[in-house]
Parts: structure tokens; sequence; C-alpha cells
């Protein structure tokens, strides 16, 4: 079948107007566009192209601000700005986009998003000033909130006092193993660690009874002790090696990654609830042994560090 001239003309002139679509958007949509523009940055940065999806995302914030009361723009702001591939940008750049957006709620929420970028960059003290500039008082607070902020506090060893005061908030509303595990982190760097001792057992204990309750968990958890029962056997029945040979426990725990860490995502289908659940788990086991060498329980440290040496799933300083 051929084409009838009319039928050209069309094309040729749908392809001179192609490119005009975007300016057009960009003049009289451009919330729609704006979300284009989001969209695209998801691409973009889900192909490997995380510049790209930095600029993308810049740009559909500055065609249009409301964009910023959108979830999905924080959320894709965070996976983008936490990629290792990422520039790394200016942290006022998005405060200043945060003070712009006028529901209270919204502010939070995104003060919230951005603190937690600093978080990751071990940057607590700037993560902490933000929590305190937007974030309203303890008690009107969500229980999310008053644990984020307390836990901040913790990292960055900073109104210990208030932060107490705000994870018992927390608990009052919701008792689980992260609230449990900030208010743990707490008392240890007050020094309290006789309590800290109880409560980070008590939230490993909480967490492990959830997780064998998850029929995708419980064999992942049989495998682990698996591995650790066959790890000793090993060791027992090897002849031990001299000072000069032996690795020393610095220098593992500087490699970070546990050595079965790896066969364990091989091994079984790794969820992102899986692999949530696995970094929980991996964080309180550190929380626990530096609590541990703290109170100078030796043998018990010592079984909080032989599980991390073999299952870290990154650096032991990055597990906080």
């Amino acid at each position: 079948m051929t084409s009838s001239p009319w039928t050209n003309r069309f094309l040729v002139l749908l392809l001179i107007a192609l490119p005009m679509i975007p300016i057009f958007s960009d003049v009289f949509y451009p919330s729609s566009y704006a979300k284009w523009l989001l969209a695209s940055a998801a691409n973009q940065f889900d192909r490997g192209d995380v510049e790209k999806a930095q600029r993308l995302l810049r740009r559909s914030y500055d065609l249009w601000p409301e964009i910023a009361r959108d979830a999905n723009f924080w959320q894709q702001l965070g996976r983008i700005e936490l990629s290792p591939d990422s520039p790394v940008s200016s942290d006022s750049t998005w405060l200043s986009i945060v003070r712009k957006i006028p529901e209270p709620e919204q502010r939070a929420n995104a003060a919230a998003e951005v603190a937690s970028l600093m978080l990751e960059r071990k940057m607590y003290p700037n993560a902490l000033s933000v929590l305190k500039e937007f974030f309203p008082a303890p008690e009107r607070r969500s229980y999310r909130q008053n644990n984020l902020i307390a836990y901040t506090r913790a990292l960055a060893k900073q109104d210990l006092d208030e932060a107490l005061v705000e994870v018992d908030l927390a608990l009052q509303r919701v008792e689980n193993e992260s609230f449990l595990d900030t208010k743990a982190w707490i008392l240890h760097q007050m020094g309290r660690n006789d309590e800290a001792l109880e409560v980070i057992d008590r939230s490993i204990e909480m967490h492990m009874e959830t997780l064998r309750s998850v029929s995708a968990f419980a064999p992942v958890l049989e495998t682990m002790e698996e591995m650790l029962r066959d790890s000793e056997k090993s060791e027992s029945t090897t002849e031990s090696p001299s000072p000069s040979q032996s690795t020393p426990r610095k220098a593992i725990e500087k490699e970070g990654v546990g050595w079965a860490h790896q066969k364990l995502v091989e091994r079984f289908t790794w969820s992102t609830r899986m692999d949530v659940e696995y970094q929980i788990m991996a964080t309180l086991r550190f929380h626990r042994l530096r609590i541990l060498e703290a109170l100078h329980l030796t043998h018990r440290a010592e079984e909080d560090s032989r599980w991390l040496e073999a299952f870290a799933p990154k650096p032991w300083d990055s597990l906080d």
C-alpha cells in the first residue's frame, strides 16, 4: 500500500512539530510537563545515566515548583541523590525548596527526606539542624518523626536528654525493634550501657520473632545458622595459624562485607522486604556489639562479631 501525498505532507509537518512539543508543554502545561520530566528522571536513573536524571529532577522543579508537594518528587530525589554515581549536589538547594512548601506537614515530610540524604552521607549535625528547623514540637509530631529526630540526635551525639524523651513518646505509640534500637543507641551514647543492653536485647528478640513468622525469611535464618555452625566446626578442626598468619580482627572489620552475605543473596530470592529486614538485623547486631564492648562482655561481643564477619551487608562503619 502506498501513502497519499497528503499523508506524506502530514508526516513531514509532524516531524517538524515534534521538537516544539516540549516548548508548548513548557508554556501552556507546566504541571504536566514537570511530571513528565520527573518520570524521565526516574527512567534515566534506571538506565544508569545518573547525571542526566539529576538534571531532569532539578528542571522539573524549576519549571513547576508545586511539584515539591508531590511525594514522588522526594522519593525520586532520595533514589537519585543517594546513588554512588550521583555528583554531590548542594544541600542548600534542596533546603531552599523545602522552605518554599507552604503546608507545614508536607514541609516536614520533605525535610525528613533531605535529612535522610544527609544521614546517608554521615552529615549528622546538618541533618539534625534540618529536622529541628522544620519538625513541629514533640507532642505534635508523628511517632515516626519523634523516632527519626531522636536517632539523629544520637548519631550527632547532641541533646541526648531530649532524644530520650522523644523516643519514649514514639514508643508510647508503637513499640517495635527500630524504636527500641533508637533508645538503646541513645542510652549507649549517654554511657548508660547496662540499660542499653537490656533494650537492644529486647529489640533483637522482637525482630527475630518477626522474621521467623515470615515464610520467606525462615529458611534464610536456618541457612545462616548452618553457615555459622559449619564455620565454627571448620575453625575447630583447622590447626591454629601462627600470629604472623592470622587475620587481625581490625583488618576483617575494615573489609566490612561479610564472607557469607553474597552466598545468601545468590541462594535465595532477595526481595526488597528481605533486604530491608536483613539491613535492620545487621544494624541491631552492630549496635549490640558496641554496647557489649563498652561493658567489656568479651564472650558475648565475640558472638556478634562473628555474626558480622559472616553476614554484614556493608562495611561495619556504615551500619549506624
